[in-house]
């Protein structure tokens, strides 16, 4: 907040560290600052992504999960940690910024590096645009995939016991 006064954190979902968290942002004073969401329906997700400057997916196992995709296929600008295979997404400085360690200054300082070069942003979010559209499937193309897959095993298993 001293480097970014503007900035505002949204915590999107539900977990085990929620109310954690809900007491450390009121210790802290912060409740201006973060707000929590709770679940939210996935015809939401587009909509909660496009209010976002930057989407941060911080787990400490994968970082490569739906919600990463997501923001991939929406064009934000992702800043995650180079855990598991993360890697094989996010390439840093190309479509995210792929932070080398856990520590939360390093989230911190690539979040204010981002706020203050927009063009850098840009680039950015441009450059998940274009790795989305050249490598992931859509929703729509996804869940026909497994639809048919589904249907397949179905037929397969069904014709075998007939």
């Amino acid at each position: 907040l001293k480097d970014v006064p503007r900035a505002r954190l949204v915590l999107v979902g539900d977990g085990p560290q929620r109310k954690y968290l809900e007491e450390l942002v009121r210790e802290l004073g912060l409740c201006e600052y973060v707000f929590f969401t709770g679940m939210v329906e996935h015809n939401k997700v587009r909509d909660m992504m496009g209010m976002a400057d930057i989407f941060l997916q911080t787990n400490d196992v994968s970082c490569l999960g739906s919600t990463l995709l997501e923001a991939i296929i929406c064009g934000r600008t992702v800043v995650t940690w180079d855990v598991g295979a993360t890697r094989d997404i996010v390439i840093d400085g190309q479509n995210g910024r792929l932070m080398p360690n856990a520590e939360p200054e390093t989230i911190a300082h690539a979040v204010i590096e981002l706020v203050q070069n927009p063009d850098l942003m840009y680039r950015l979010a441009s450059g998940a645009r274009k790795f989305a559209f050249e490598h992931l499937q859509s929703w729509a193309e996804r869940l026909d995939m497994e639809i048919n897959l589904v249907t397949e095993i179905f037929n397969n298993n069904y014709s075998r016991t007939n």
